[in-house]
Order: C-alpha cells, then sequence, then structure tokens
C-alpha cells in the first residue's frame, strides 16, 4: 500500500492519487481542512469583515466579505396602496389607510408618520407605534375602526382614531427616518392625491376604495389609482368594495379577479 496510489488503504484517511498539500487530502493521506474563503460562512481571515455564507453583493455583506452600508429607507420604499376615505355603510368615520412595502426586505416602521393636507396647510394625522414592522412585499393596515365596529372582517395591525380622510382636496403623505416629519432627517416616502377637487379614484356613493396600480407611479397622477371593483376582507353581505390588508385589482393591471359591482338603472348594486 502507497499513499497516493488513489486507492484507500489502511491507515489512510483519504487517498487522493498524488502527494500534494492543500488539495484536501495531504501527501501523508490525512484529511486537510478546507482553506478558508469568502463566502463560508465563518469570519476566519484578517480580511474579512463579514462572511454570510454567500458571494452576493446587495444583501449586507458584500461579494468580497466587506460590510456594505445601508441607504437607509428610500422613497417609494413603502407606498400608500389604499384608502377608504368615503367611510362605508357602518359610517363616515369608518376609514381606512393600507400601506405596502415594495421592497424584498422587512422594514421597521416605528416613528413613521401620515399627514394630511388641511386648509390651513400639511399637518401630522399620526404617527406609527414603535416596535411596528412591515414584511417584504406586505400590508401594514390602519383603521379608525377595529374589526369589531367596522364593515372590514380583519384585525388592523394599528386601530387610530386620528384617521380622518377628508373627501375632497385630499392629500396624505407618508414619511420615516426622522422625529417629525418635518425634521431635518424625515424622508417622504409617498403623496396619495393632489390635494385639489375630488380624490383621484375611489366611489363615496357605492362607497368603493381608491386603490394604487400595480406599479405605483407619482401617487398625485390620477393614471396610479383606480377605483376598486372586487371585495376582499369584508364582513358578509356588505357592499363595499376595497381590498383591505390584500392584493389591489384595478383593471389594466396584470392581475385580475373575477369579482366584479355594478349598479342598474335603479341604481341598485349587484356583484357578479
Amino acid at each position: 500500500a502507497v499513499c497516493g496510489d488513489g486507492n484507500l488503504d489502511s491507515g489512510e484517511e483519504c487517498d487522493d492519487g498524488n502527494l500534494t498539500d492543500n488539495d484536501g487530502c495531504s501527501s501523508q493521506c490525512a484529511i486537510e481542512a478546507p482553506a478558508p474563503f469568502c463566502g463560508d460562512g465563518a469570519i476566519n481571515q484578517e480580511s474579512e469583515e463579514c462572511d454570510d455564507n454567500n458571494t452576493n453583493d446587495g444583501d449586507g455583506c458584500s461579494a468580497t466579505c466587506q460590510t456594505e452600508q445601508s441607504e437607509g429607507i428610500q422613497p417609494g420604499d413603502v407606498v400608500i396602496n389604499e384608502l377608504m376615505w368615503m367611510g362605508s355603510t357602518q359610517g363616515t368615520s369608518d376609514e381606512w389607510v393600507e400601506l405596502k412595502n415594495t421592497t424584498e426586505q422587512q422594514i421597521d416602521l416605528s416613528g413613521c408618520q401620515l399627514t394630511r393636507l388641511k386648509h390651513l396647510g400639511e399637518t401630522l394625522m399620526l404617527a406609527i407605534p414603535d416596535g411596528s414592522f412591515i414584511a417584504a412585499g406586505d400590508y401594514f393596515f390602519i383603521s379608525n375602526y377595529g374589526k369589531e365596529t367596522s364593515k372590514i372582517n380583519i384585525d388592523p395591525d394599528l386601530v387610530d382614531t386620528s384617521i380622518t380622510l377628508y373627501n375632497s382636496n385630499l392629500q396624505i403623505k407618508f414619511y420615516c427616518g426622522g422625529e417629525t416629519w418635518d425634521g431635518q432627517d424625515s424622508v417622504l416616502l409617498d403623496t396619495a392625491d393632489d390635494g385639489s377637487g375630488a380624490p383621484l379614484a375611489g366611489d363615496n356613493t357605492n362607497k368603493d376604495s381608491m386603490q394604487r396600480r400595480a406599479i405605483p407611479g407619482d401617487g398625485t397622477q390620477v393614471e396610479n389609482w383606480c377605483t376598486a371593483t372586487t371585495q376582499v376582507n369584508w364582513d358578509e353581505g356588505t357592499v363595499e368594495f376595497g381590498t383591505p390588508d390584500a392584493q389591489n385589482y384595478c383593471e389594466g393591471d396584470s392581475s385580475s379577479i373575477s369579482v366584479h359591482k355594478y349598479s342598474d338603472l335603479d341604481g341598485n348594486i349587484s356583484t357578479t
């Protein structure tokens, strides 16, 4: 028996057919620990600041195992996705706001703020409590009422009686990153509606929500909104349409659903 002949003989831990060291099997036919490398999941070289078991950029640890600096939350990372500005048949105050995370990362919403336009200008509507998060691609649902006193059939992520959405000259803005929405470090993530005249979408008569399109675009432009024609997460028998805490469905977008609402000549509302 000879070490290096390619045959695993008695007394050998390995035999790779050569007498070369540092190839996994030593010149003495003993198993060698693999040499450390970037991407092996361990910080085991002086050149490594991090090692997340891959060599991908953009995930916090670079392809060369250097710590990547986060750019922080950016405009458009979270958008105002749906507004029930008209209330419901339960009452005009049965209003809510749905936010959507457009990124592939969980986002901490602690301290983020919603403002509304009033006759004297922009003013704070509410601040999101500490410890509030929105998962990647998911929704954060804020309602004036809880499930028990609203027409919705889901539990909001946040119930806050500060929710007030005007039926004219509507404009809602969403800020994160600063102690106050108008502070130096605050980032304006999104704006809903242009603050002029009737809201850009939604139906006050039939109680249909105002929904953002699949590609959000500029929230101050009418082409980036639609009036809800689908019904998800509502109490049984309700006539309101919208998709609280669920995907929007706007005609012309890539996604569709087979539930629609229409009114006949007498104004009777039907669904199909």
